[in-house]
């Protein structure tokens, strides 16, 4: 048990460790008349003395039954507006609650559905090589889910209101969700990356941690299995999986004489690693101990793939980048490791993620410090190279699966963003094959057109994508700017000014539509 004082007033904290419940203790001032408007009805005993408690918003989950009903009310009437095609009435609705009750799990469900429906067709892509608005959130800021995981969700909440496909962020919003105990959230957060990127084993695996926590023991079994089939060799799910067999059986109460549940295990030594293996491990002290014993284990058994890529996700973890990159390059060496695709994609993963990091620790070294011209150009340097390095993975990935659709677009985009138009194009064409990536695709088409002044064709790829979004979102604001412009561009300013008029008709604030339609009224009278 422990207590600190509130620097913000006069309250106390108090935190229960073993059942992670918490706290407002009210001083010890107010009258018992005013305990009795407050309708507190909980008490807590400490040293003998009574205090009345009541639970603090911010250190626990609440199910939705618990707030004000007037709040209730607000998050019904947003999700009527929802299923009538409305997510926009919803979005700041949801936003508002979550800053005042941020454990509403099921209010962040809700503000993560209309978040996608407005964002429509994008939300389905798929971001496997994370981008560098993503840096702030790369495993690596695992001190700051530490020091301040409430202040890291709000960002990561920022970072899905622009996109809700951000895996990145999706992913350090389960961490800080962790952090507090927010057990359901962390659970929704990875499901999330799970429908973005399925075939994720890390994230899977965070998953089957957190179902654990919330007594989902049989779901968490099944999703390790599923993880096993596609890597027999993965030792965290196999301990994963002993964990939730363990919960399991607890809960059918078949070990409840037994004082620990090490005593069940024949091995002692391999009881105690499994259970220190098997908890949701965050600290950096509990972090090295697992590495000094994996760097032990390596040595008997230095071609066992299952403990390398432990010491890889624990170096990982720790954000030493350097040794993780180590020693999975150290597994990809093994015969098992040359053909396990998801290591290869890890191993991705983790080189974008630590050039990412490098980039965010400069950037925040000019917020405290100041600009250099060194650190400027120091900057520029690693965001080039962030750059060639995502190219040349997104390269290779095409090259090797020519029929994944989804690397192509990806690789697309960076041949876009490059300036190599008629590679870009090849690569969209191939790619809007896939309805998960057509629009974005279509959109992209014809940008690149644009970009090459054949508007022609550049207005027929983007008509193509405004007529099959049906929904005013923001792809679709977009795609009708670009179209707009599209005509602009090529003279003919009577259908561009037909374009800007529904867009401004149905926001008036998007980009500079409005500048344009003042200026075409303008220059008609």
């Amino acid at each position: 048990m422990r207590s600190r004082k509130d620097p913000d007033s006069l309250e106390i904290i108090v935190l229960n460790v073993k059942k992670n419940l918490s706290f407002w203790l009210l001083p010890d001032f107010l009258s018992p008349k005013l305990l009795r408007v407050l309708n507190l009805s909980k008490i807590y005993s400490n040293d003998g003395i009574l205090y009345p408690i009541f639970p603090h918003p911010f250190m626990s989950e609440q199910d939705l039954s618990s707030i004000d009903p007037r709040l209730q009310k607000q998050v019904t009437n947003a999700k009527r507006a929802i299923e009538k095609g409305n997510p926009g009435y919803a979005v700041p609705i949801c936003a508002d609650i979550l800053k005042r009750y941020p454990g509403l799990y099921e209010v962040r469900k809700t503000l993560r559905d209309a978040q996608k429906r407005l964002a429509g067709n994008s939300g389905g892509v798929k971001k496997f090589l994370t981008k560098v608005t993503s840096a702030p959130f790369a495993l690596g800021s695992a001190g700051r889910i530490k020091k301040d995981p409430s202040k890291v969700i709000e960002s990561a909440e920022a970072l899905l209101s622009d996109d809700p496909s951000n895996v990145a962020a999706h992913r350090i919003l389960g961490q800080a969700a962790e952090e507090l105990g927010y057990h359901n959230t962390a659970i929704f957060a990875y499901e999330c990356v799970r429908e973005l990127e399925p075939d994720n084993l890390d994230n899977l695996k965070a998953l089957a941690e957190q179902l654990i926590e919330v007594g989902r023991n049989k779901e968490s079994v099944a999703l390790c299995d599923s993880i096993l089939a596609r890597s027999p060799a993965d030792g965290d799910a196999q301990n994963i999986i002993r964990k939730a067999s363990v919960a399991q059986s607890m809960e059918k109460g078949k070990w409840e004489e037994e004082a620990d549940f090490r005593e069940k295990l024949k091995d002692e030594e391999e009881a105690v690693r499994l259970e220190q293996a098997s908890r949701a491990v965050t600290g950096e002290d509990a972090l090295r101990e697992l590495i000094e014993d994996g760097l032990k284990r390596v040595e008997k058994e230095p071609e066992n793939l299952n403990i390398l890529r432990d010491l890889t996700s624990n170096y990982r973890k720790l954000g030493d980048y350097e040794n993780s990159l180590l020693w999975i390059g150290k597994a990809r060496l093994l015969e098992s490791g040359k053909s396990d695709v998801a290591l290869e994609k890890l191993e991705i993963q983790i080189t974008v993620e630590s050039k990412e990091v490098f980039i965010r620790e400069k950037l925040e070294l000019i917020e405290s410090e100041g600009e250099t011209p060194e650190l400027r150009a120091e900057i520029e340097s690693a965001q080039q190279d962030l750059f060639e390095t995502r190219f040349a993975f997104a390269g290779s990935l095409v090259e090797r699966y020519p029929n994944e659709y989804g690397y192509r677009y990806e690789f697309g985009e960076l041949l876009l963003e490059k300036g190599d138009l008629d590679q870009a194009i090849a690569q969209f064409q191939v790619s809007q094959r896939n309805p998960k990536v057509r629009i974005q695709s279509l959109l992209n088409l014809g940008k690149a057109f644009k970009a090459k002044k054949i508007f022609d064709l550049a207005a027929e790829q983007l008509s193509s994508a405004n007529s099959e979004l049906k929904i005013m979102n923001e792809i679709k604001k977009e795609v009708m700017y670009e179209l707009a412009d599209c005509y602009e561009l090529k003279g003919d300013r009577e259908r561009a000014i037909e374009e800007y008029k529904k867009l401004y008709s149905a926001d008036i604030s998007y980009r500079d539509v409005a500048k344009k339609i003042d200026e075409f009224y303008s220059n008609a009278s």
